[in-house]
């Protein structure tokens, strides 16, 4: 007897049975028989009666048969294990049985010939009942197949196919979709279609190189995955900027720097007397009054120095100073009687010798008059 085992208190499967309690393993109805069951009843497998000895007409060669027996035109008696005759995947030749060739078959027996596998199916052996079907990611285009390789070609890079047995035409594989593209042949997935990653799309179907992903310009971006049009490259928005192609983001203005527009490829340094002093900036702003730039680029603006106000830092005029601890910034003050100064002074001078303040131009010196 043959067993096998199975987890105790579950039914044994089709084509086998248990009389004996306590036991962990099943019996294979014997060749001959057969045991049909779906059920999953344990009454349908508890006793050797169970095993139905095969009608006149079929036979079962094998033990453990649980579908139907076989149909066998010289089976005359029940219970049969054996059937005159050429068995499928043979063929024959006066008396004699022979097996069919590589890429043949016989699906019936007793047959005068052997039928040539048809288009998407192969058998690489001899005596064989069915043909193989090609396997996913090939397709076959000819009859007789008599080995995967030779019978069944592989989808071109950037398609794929999911099913078996496939025949050849011009569609035959699937093209990857607008937004995917494969670099593998013979794909059996879609799955193995890959996603144009951000900052790129693509908008051809069948694509067989990620370089079929075409960048977004500079100026633009986009964060989606699997892009089909231009339209998912978006302009930068005022205060960023991108330099680079192909990105899924934009740069912020750093701060002394600022854009107005959208899609700009690099911000502005703000100008002189202008600043920025955050990052993102659309626009940078003038000065304070009393404050100046040096140099573009500037996230701060520089008090004046002694000597000069206003706007711009201008120079103070001759006659007036601003000391580096006065607290106004927008003018200069006047120099008092008898006291001068040149432009852009921080302190007054007292007139020289031989000059004199006039009470009504206080910072103004004249020369004293002869005599």
């Amino acid at each position: 007897m043959f067993f096998y085992s199975i987890q105790p208190g579950l039914p044994c499967v089709a084509g086998t049975y248990s009389d004996t309690i306590g036991t962990g393993t099943c019996v294979k109805c014997k060749a001959g028989t057969n045991l049909v069951d779906a059920s999953g009843t344990l009454s349908a497998h508890d006793h050797i009666d169970d095993c139905v000895p095969c009608r006149v007409l079929t036979y079962s060669p094998t033990i453990g048969h649980g579908t139907s027996c076989y149909p066998c035109e010289t089976a005359k008696t029940t219970g049969s294990m054996a059937c005159e005759g050429c068995d499928a995947g043979k063929y024959k030749v006066n008396d004699d049985c022979q097996d069919c060739q590589l890429g043949k078959f016989t699906s019936i027996r007793n047959q005068r010939g052997c039928s040539a596998c048809p288009r998407g199916q192969y058998t690489n052996l001899i005596g064989q009942s069915k043909c193989l079907n090609c396997p996913r990611g090939r397709h076959g285009g000819k009859t007789g197949g008599e080995t995967m390789d030779s019978s069944c070609t592989k989808c071109d890079i950037g398609r794929y196919s999911d099913l078996e047995g496939l025949v050849t035409s011009e569609n035959a594989c699937v093209a990857c979709e607008t937004g995917k593209y494969s670099q593998i042949e013979g794909a059996d997935k879609e799955s193995l279609c890959l996603f144009c990653g951000p900052g790129r799309y693509c908008t051809v179907t069948a694509a067989s190189s990620e370089d079929a992903c075409v960048p977004c310009e500079t100026g633009k971006f986009s964060q989606a995955v699997g892009a089909k049009s231009i339209n998912a490259c978006l302009n930068c928005p005022t205060g960023y900027s991108q330099s680079d192609e192909g990105m899924a983001y934009c740069l912020p203005c750093q701060p002394g720097a600022s854009n107005d527009i959208e899609g700009a490829v690099r911000c502005k340094l703000c100008a002189i007397n202008l600043f920025a002093e955050n990052a993102k900036q659309s626009i940078c702003t003038d000065c304070y009054v009393g404050r100046y730039t040096s140099k573009p680029g500037a996230a701060v603006c520089i008090e004046c120095a002694p000597g000069r106000y206003g706007l711009g830092c201008l120079n103070c005029p001759a006659g007036f100073f601003r000391s580096d601890n006065s607290s106004t910034l927008d003018k200069c003050d006047r120099c008092g009687h008898g006291d001068t100064s040149r432009i852009g002074s921080s302190s007054c001078l007292e007139c020289g010798r031989g000059q004199y303040g006039i009470a009504t131009n206080h910072g103004t010196c004249e020369t004293c008059p002869n005599g």
